[in-house]
């Protein structure tokens, strides 16, 4: 199996054939470039050489013209006539490449020095042509008078070939000048190409060099490592795209099969173990359950006892026509057999406000019109359930720490509970003492304070607090931030619990709660 990189799979192979077609190509284009040069140069000096013998040619074919037409003026022989015509077509032939130089012409100067060539060959070629006409029908005066001008345009001919001569020697000279510092910069880049591309041989040789090397002796330290006992090392990072990553990818999935494998060896002799002594500890275990389920069966009887001691007096009390003090141990005999009840077996809200009711009778005994408990709910709210227990605690708060110590003025208590949005809201508010920020952060507090000594604080009495209310109803809801708390000096305090809106249409607790 290969294992690429992000670039895909390139082998070493091919990355070698790749380098050498690219430093290959580098070498071929410094070369043209080079060539370049020289064909510059080359072409500079032939068109030099074939511009010096176009115009000696001129001159010749100029001289040619002169020196038969005399020829032809002092013998008119027919021989001497087609001597003089045939050197006079040769010259118009010659004359009319003058028009590839005027299109060529770099300079305004040369290009009406071409152009003046031009117009002096077109008027010696007239006079040519006057001349042999005159000659030949018998005009002597008139041949003569032609052949002096033809002369006089064959010298000034002569003059213009001479200063086109000297005038392309100075533009050649400007022109290799340029051409000169042209080819110096292909030279010299040339050289920098050179320098380039032997820089870069060496940095790739290195590289490929380290590249391979380099995996390679991180694998044998990590191989000489695991055979020394160490398992537990680090990967070889390679991302070379090539078969050293294949490698360092298999090497580095054996390292950690060797590691997982002395980790698992090493798990099951600890797993053995622990499995000894724990059956070691086992009889132990045992022993403690047994001892442990008699104190349980010891704590159920009493709780029991008690609460058919109180039914028994209740009935005394009102034997003996003390009805009240029956009704009293009665509701306090009803409220120990629901505290009696298991903690995480849920409720209907109607079973938890019958117990709240017990619970509110027994407090206006013990503050009577001192504090004034108001309870406030829709008949909708009755089915639902929530965890046992959960209103005695905070409303025993409320008594306790927030109505009871006041004085001078009537403690207020009001229990609302509602229901929006599949969320049921119980809200117990007083108008009591409230509380400091210290003892609300306290009370906020996820877990259950721990009271110095064997000593309860008076508002665990019920053996439930704040903080195990809390709790409880994380684990029944499970969600969190069920139970807000706000509360300030002197004005009292706010408890508010937001619970999902859950019934059990099959369940009927409340029947039995009241039995």
């Amino acid at each position: 199996m290969k294992e690429t990189g992000a670039g895909g799979y390139f082998p070493i192979r091919w990355k070698l054939i790749a380098y050498f077609i690219v430093f290959m190509l580098l070498t071929v284009l410094i070369g043209l470039y080079v060539n370049l040069g020289l064909k510059l140069s080359t072409r500079f000096f032939g068109e030099i050489l074939d511009e010096y013998n176009y115009l000696e040619m001129l001159g010749e074919k100029v001289y040619a013209v002169r020196f038969y037409t005399e020829n032809y003026l002092a013998d008119d022989s027919s021989a001497n006539l087609e001597k003089c015509l045939a050197a006079a077509a040769d010259l118009r032939d010659r004359t009319e490449n003058i028009a590839v130089y005027l299109s060529l012409s770099e300079h305004a100067a040369k290009y009406h020095s071409y152009l003046d060539l031009a117009r002096s060959l077109a008027r010696y070629g007239d006079l040519f042509e006057k001349t042999v006409a005159a000659r030949r029908t018998g005009r002597l005066e008139t041949t003569y008078a032609n052949n002096y001008q033809l002369l006089a345009s064959a010298d000034l001919i002569a003059k213009y070939l001479a200063n086109l001569i000297n005038r392309t020697a100075v533009w050649g000279n400007e022109r290799f000048s340029r051409l000169n510092a042209q080819t110096r910069r292909i030279e010299y880049l040339s050289y920098a190409l050179a320098v380039v591309i032997g820089l870069l041989s060496i940095v790739f040789c290195l590289n490929f060099a380290f590249g391979i090397t380099r995996p390679l002796g991180q694998m044998v330290q990590m191989a000489e490592k695991i055979g020394a006992g160490n398992f537990l090392v680090r990967e070889v990072a390679v991302q070379s795209g090539d078969e050293l990553q294949t490698i360092a990818g298999v090497f580095n999935r054996m390292s950690r099969n060797i590691h997982d494998l002395f980790e698992e060896t090493q798990q099951k002799a600890l797993l053995e173990g622990e499995l000894k002594e724990a059956k070691m500890r086992k009889l132990e275990v045992e022993n403690r359950l047994r001892e442990a389920e008699i104190q349980v069966l010891q704590s159920q009887v009493n709780p029991h006892f008690l609460y058919n001691t109180l039914n028994a007096i209740a009935q005394v009390a009102i034997l003996e026509e003390a009805g009240e003090t029956g009704v009293l141990i009665k509701a306090v005999a009803r409220l120990l057999r629901y505290n009696l009840r298991s903690l995480d077996q849920p409720v209907t809200v109607s079973a938890e406000l019958e117990h709240i009711r017990e619970y509110i009778y027994i407090m206006s005994v013990r503050y009577g019109e001192r504090v004034d408990c108001q309870v406030h709910f829709p008949d909708t709210v009755g089915r639902y359930l929530i965890p046992c227990m959960t209103l005695q605690p905070i409303l025993e708060n409320a008594y306790i720490h927030g109505v009871a110590p006041l004085n001078g003025r009537r403690g207020i208590i009001r229990i609302a509970l509602t229901q929006t949005d599949q969320r049921l809201r119980i809200e117990i508010a007083d108008n009591g003492v409230g509380m400091t920020a210290e003892r609300l952060a306290a009370a906020r507090s996820e877990e259950a304070p721990r009271p110095a000594g064997n000593r309860k604080p008076q508002a665990q009495r019920s053996g439930l607090g704040l903080a195990n209310v809390r709790k409880r109803l994380e684990l029944f809801y499970r969600e969190k931030n069920l139970l807000t708390i706000t509360s300030q000096p002197g004005q009292g305090t706010r408890v508010v619990l937001d619970l999902p809106a859950r019934e059990e249409a099959a369940r009927d607790v409340s029947s039995d709660d009241r039995r």
